[in-house]
């Protein structure tokens, strides 16, 4: 006859304020304080995810497989131009099959990423931090009008940590260029707020570009009539998942500034991000947001890859011209072709457009923010945007 496990945890009869009875309930209270010490302890655990170097370990073996595969493609590259067509042959076979292992990696890590309830609670933390410093931002009531394009955003990093702004007794407030202040303020990028540090680095892997980010967030937060436009344009393009953003700047910029990159460049990287998501979620079509200022553009890559959706309005195309640029519609364009390209499941693109590094800044709010700069040489702000890869 087997013993009841549970006897030794009932509660005897009679009074319990002396005798057997005390000692059960003494320890039958010991018991259930260490019992509910464990599921805090597990609450504490699962809530506050992993630990910060679990963390960056886990972005440090991405990145470096990452380096490994541009490195091996990069220089096996160099070794077609040596000999004849049957050492092209075995090479773009190694190269076809080095890049299945990578993405094979690539696959583990993300579902690495998302143990234990991980991805949910990295997603979780950073609109908590979000929301946090968006508060903050309008609690301050910056109204001020101070600079133009980035050096506004200096402007409201030193508002937010001076309290200026609300300085009733301050009627004008100069801020020099950044790179001329003496001595130079402690809380300027790359300086990230001290009481965030720490999260910070848990949930993203370059702080002080998601700390500038919050600053646009703030500036570029859509009103009502524009939030209702942009649920319109989404019907009327069809835009939906999977899809990847392509963001091809042309016109003025080649020649000058940048280089002429044809659409081949950018779907070779396209079809590689295709055979990775589609190991992890079905892809029915492929689909691609283009975003460009040639209005041509659209029915090249048409015709070239008939297998692909291009999602386009050559509308806006045609307003990003010269001598169209500066007027309301273009505008507009300029807003959607962001707002679409910063929901896309991956960004391919050069940092030759002031539009990208606004685009950037609204996808470093997020845990993940996956892209490909295809430009060998570009400007980088303060080196925010250092995970742009050199790759031509």
């Amino acid at each position: 006859k087997q013993e009841n496990p549970l006897k030794s945890c009932l509660i005897p009869d009679g009074p319990i304020d002396q005798g057997p009875a005390a000692g059960k309930v003494h320890a039958l209270e010991e018991q259930l304080l260490k019992a509910k010490e464990q599921i805090e302890n597990y609450k504490k655990q699962t809530g506050d995810g992993l630990g910060k170097d679990h963390e960056v370990l886990r972005r440090r073996i991405e990145n470096g497989a990452k380096e490994l595969w541009f490195f091996l493609q990069s220089e096996l590259k160099k070794l077609k131009n040596l000999e004849g067509s049957e050492l092209q042959r075995r090479i773009d076979e190694f190269l076809s099959d080095l890049g299945h292992q990578e993405r094979s990696i690539m696959t583990d890590l993300y579902y690495l990423s998302q143990t234990d309830g991980a991805g949910d609670w990295r997603e979780k933390e950073a609109k908590d931090l979000t929301d946090l410093v968006q508060r903050r931002i309008t609690y301050l009531q910056v109204k001020r009008s101070a600079g133009t394009g980035l050096n506004y955003l200096t402007c409201l990093g030193m508002y937010f940590n001076t309290g200026e702004a609300n300085d009733k007794d301050v009627q004008v407030v100069e801020l020099p260029i950044v790179d001329s202040l003496h001595p130079r303020p402690p809380y300027l990028p790359l300086a990230v707020p001290e009481d965030l540090a720490d999260r910070l680095i848990r949930v993203h892997g370059d702080p002080a570009v998601w700390w500038v980010s919050q600053f646009v967030k703030y500036l570029i937060r859509p009103q009502p009539w524009l939030e209702k436009e942009i649920e319109e344009a989404t019907r009327k393009l069809g835009f939906k998942h999977p899809v990847i953003g392509v963001h091809v700047r042309r016109t003025d910029k080649v020649g000058t500034e940048a280089a002429f990159h044809p659409i081949e460049e950018y779907m070779v990287h396209v079809e590689e991000r295709f055979e990775l998501l589609a190991r992890r979620m079905l892809v029915d079509k492929k689909r691609v947001y283009l975003a460009t200022d040639d209005p041509s553009l659209l029915q090249e890559a048409k015709s070239k890859y008939p297998n692909y959706e291009f999602i386009s309005d050559n509308s806006i195309s045609w307003s990003a011209g010269l001598h169209n640029r500066y007027t309301e519609n273009s505008l507009r364009g300029v807003i959607l072709d962001i707002h679409f390209l910063s929901q896309a499941d991956f960004l391919v693109c050069t940092f030759s457009s002031q539009s990208i590094f606004e685009l950037h800044s609204i996808l470093e709010l997020y845990p993940h923010s996956p892209s490909l700069c295809i430009n060998s040489r570009y400007f980088c702000w303060m080196t925010v945007f250092k995970k742009c890869v050199k790759f031509c």
